[in-house]
């Protein structure tokens, strides 16, 4: 596992093939992990096939989606193109295109407080707000205070108050993956179980090779998570509170360079949408209406003031006949600035100053 947090490992490569060799490649000889295994493949392989019970209540909502995905009502069921926005019931299974390409990710959020986030070549089965069986493929979990369960055909993960990422790969050796970016997890493995908290990583496969090492909570192995990360609804919150979501999604530390920026982030309120904006988008448009600009280090985000007084900008007028969207007041002394979201571009007006002069104006996503 290499230090940017990633699986990318040539070390865990040579050790798992290392292992494989020694022993013969012989299957793993414990008789309860084998029948532990074989009980839960059968028993998934029968409700996989089950269908979606008449009068069934929804238990989640697809919340993003890019490139190409499929649901279907039951494994045999014929698979229909995935919508954002779409309801999502028990028994359902979702799957991501494999193509290496280009991007094709789907953010789901059942009830409970749990959020998951599939990668590429992905496909899942809902059995409940609580319980999921990951079949092949990436999961990136976000679950509150509730509890959830993953399945995988190697063994479960019970995690509460966490969040982590979990690949399980058929190809070759059946592998198995989970490293752990916040909080703790509960592990069930071919007979082993044990627990991991937040910079925590395993590795294991059919044969039963067992690896555990460190991982980082930040670096390019995460992007994927924050590329798939669904914008929170800010309007009435502070920058402040966006900055601390934002540098959780990015698993960093959040800092900041003096006073100044300190009383920006606590005193600036959004009243305009931004959730349907990409994560790094958003951020930067938010940095930037309200005077600052971010440096990382280390795995620290630094927030730093952007010299004195607000944005300054005539705010963007309204063309009759065009739809528009909200107009946005930033308000906090002694910051005090008007943002306009339109389709010709973003504005900020600093009303405490006479002359206003443009400083900042940036085309819609």
């Amino acid at each position: 596992m290499d230090s940017k947090g990633g699986w990318h490992s040539t070390t865990v490569a040579q050790e798992f093939e290392g292992e494989a060799q020694q022993r013969g490649r012989q299957p793993y000889l414990k008789l309860g992990p084998l029948v532990g295994l074989t009980i839960r493949i059968v028993v998934a392989a029968y409700f996989l096939g089950a269908s979606i019970a008449v009068g069934a209540e929804a238990v989640g909502e697809i919340r993003w989606m890019t490139g190409h995905a499929t649901v279907a009502w039951s494994l045999r069921a014929r698979p229909l193109r995935v919508e954002s926005g779409g309801q999502i019931y028990p028994n359902m299974v979702i799957e991501t295109n494999g193509l290496a390409d280009e991007a094709n990710r789907v953010t789901l959020d059942l009830l409970g407080g749990v959020s998951l986030r599939l990668d590429n070549a992905t496909k899942i089965w809902i059995v409940s707000s609580s319980r999921v069986f990951l079949i092949h493929g990436t999961v990136y979990v976000d679950v509150d205070s509730s509890e959830v369960a993953v399945e995988t055909s190697l063994g479960l993960i019970v995690a509460s108050g966490a969040r982590f990422e979990l690949r399980h790969k058929l190809e070759h050796d059946v592998t198995l993956g989970a490293r752990i970016r916040e909080g703790r997890v509960e592990y069930e493995v071919l007979g082993m179980t044990g627990d991991l908290s937040a910079g925590e990583a395993i590795l294991v496969n059919d044969l039963g090779i067992f690896l555990q090492g460190a991982v980082s909570s930040y670096g390019p192995g995460w992007q994927w998570t924050l590329d798939a990360a669904v914008v929170p609804d800010i309007r009435g919150k502070t920058v402040g509170d966006f900055l601390v979501w934002y540098a959780r999604e990015l698993g960093m530390t959040l800092e900041y360079s003096g006073v100044g920026a300190i009383d920006r982030v606590a005193g600036t309120i959004f009243y305009g949408q931004v959730e349907t904006w990409r994560p790094t988008e958003a951020a930067s448009v938010v940095l930037a209406a309200s005077g600052l600009r971010s440096r990382v280090r280390d795995g620290v985000l630094l927030i730093e003031l952007i010299g004195e007084g607000g944005m300054v900008g005539p705010p963007t007028q309204e063309k009759p006949g065009r739809s528009t969207s909200d107009a946005t007041v930033l308000g906090g002394a002694p910051f005090q600035c008007i943002i306009k979201f339109s389709e010709t571009g973003l504005t900020c007006w600093d009303s405490n100053r006479r002359a206003p002069e443009s400083r900042h104006r940036r085309k819609p996503f």
